[in-house]
């Protein structure tokens, strides 16, 4: 699967220590099909704040069981850990 453009603008949001992890799970979900979950900070863009987002990543496949899209949910989880 080729990355969108949005991939790129939307890791860049996330804090460095953390794009890394982010990128390898994307690349494995878009290879071979396995999802994943992960914790990462994001950096506000105003304050440069960060937050705690919690990520689940899944491969859509069609009927030939080709893999076609990736989605996932991302939910900010920062209250919980304060």
């Amino acid at each position: 699967l080729e990355p969108s453009v949005e991939v790129p603008d939307a890791i860049a949001m996330y804090h460095p220590d953390d794009q890394p992890r982010i990128l390898e799970a994307l690349d494995r979900v878009g290879r071979d099909g396995v999802g994943f979950e992960m914790t990462a900070r994001m950096t506000r863009a105003g304050d440069g704040s960060d937050r705690i987002m919690r990520f689940h990543g899944e491969a859509e496949r069609d009927p030939a069981g080709e893999i076609r899209a990736v989605f996932g949910v991302i939910r900010d989880i920062t209250e919980e850990h304060l």
